[in-house]
């Protein structure tokens, strides 16, 4: 009778799907196929030692460019994926501490990963990647594996600070990501880093997501950035201008809690 029910066992576990990480995956990272996109190619890759053991991650190669990307956390609901762009200093404890707490225990799945060679020295490595002047491929490889993900339809895309523009001006034109949420982001973040602005800052926009704009509270802030974002067309669900005392305002010591919460909750009614 033992042995009858090990066998059971045995047959039943030879049975799940092959998985990388997480049951039901046949492919590394949830991408659907090894080449999404034109030229785009997926490996799977050791975790980064900032991941402190979170997720399953990725190289993706296009061209010359590699740039690498995890997914955290895992949703049976196809519709609450969410690519995070980060800042100029990378993907870092302090950004995957807050995706945990703010969007992975809520339910959604979120993409993480870099899009330049120039990130901090504590946050995700990524030393093929595009030069920060070059920073909307690196966005364009993140999207185009994300939106490979079956579980990805629709997509939504968090962006801080340069992470936030850039994320804009990769979105334009697409058609599979819904929402945007810009945290602090504005052209004069850019410039800072040598980017000029692009297509969907500067002129009539093919912007098909609803965008939620947090702005800092400061003369620092470009105040031009609302008018030029509606004067493209650009279909702006809200732009809240909040306090900010340092770095993004999600992760504010002052604003974080309404910030993110607000975040949050317009992933939740967008992404569905």
């Amino acid at each position: 009778m033992a042995r009858t029910a090990l066998a059971v066992v045995v047959a039943a576990l030879l049975a799940l799907p092959v998985a990388c990480g997480s049951v039901g995956r046949g492919l590394p990272c949830g991408v659907a196929t090894k080449q999404p996109g034109t030229g785009l190619s997926v490996q799977l890759t050791g975790a980064p030692a900032v991941a402190g053991g979170r997720g399953e991650w990725c190289t993706m190669s296009r061209g010359v460019n590699r740039v690498v990307l995890g997914v955290l956390g895992h949703s049976a609901v196809v519709s609450r994926t969410v690519l995070y762009l980060s800042d100029v200093e990378g993907v870092d404890g302090s950004a995957l501490s807050w995706i945990d707490r703010n969007l992975v225990q809520r339910g959604f799945q979120v993409v993480v990963g870099c899009y330049s060679n120039a990130f901090g020295p504590e946050s995700v490595p990524c030393p093929n990647a595009p030069d920060l002047t070059s920073s909307v491929v690196g966005v364009t490889m993140l999207l185009d594996a994300a939106a490979a993900m079956p579980s990805a339809q629709p997509l939504g895309v968090v962006g801080v600070l340069q992470g936030g523009v850039v994320g804009l001006m990769a979105v334009a034109g697409r058609s599979d990501v819904r929402a945007v949420v810009d945290d602090g982001g504005s052209p004069g973040t850019l410039s800072l880093f040598g980017l000029g602005p692009g297509p969907a800052l500067t002129g009539p926009t093919t912007l098909h997501a609803s965008v939620l704009v947090l702005g800092p509270d400061s003369p620092a802030f470009d105040r031009t950035f609302e008018g030029a974002l509606r004067a493209g067309g650009t279909p702006l669900e809200d732009f809240a201008y909040l306090p900010r005392s340092n770095g993004p305002l999600t992760r504010d010591a002052g604003v974080g809690s309404r910030a993110s919460s607000d975040a949050v909750g317009f992933l939740e009614s967008e992404l569905r």
